[in-house]
C-alpha cells in the first residue's frame, strides 16, 4: 500500500522512489521478502 502511495510523488521507481519508502518504512525490504516467502 505504501508503494503505491509513494508512487503518488513519485512515478517511476528512480532513487527518489526508493528514498521516500526507506524514509517512511526502512525495513521495507525485509517485509517485502517476507511476503514472497509466504506467497511462494
Amino acid at each position: 500500500m505504501l508503494h503505491e502511495l509513494c508512487h503518488l510523488l513519485v512515478p517511476d521507481h528512480s532513487r527518489a522512489f526508493f528514498r521516500l519508502l526507506d524514509g517512511h518504512m526502512p525495513d521495507w525490504r525485509e517485509r517485502k521478502t517476507r511476503l514472497e516467502r509466504l506467497l511462494a
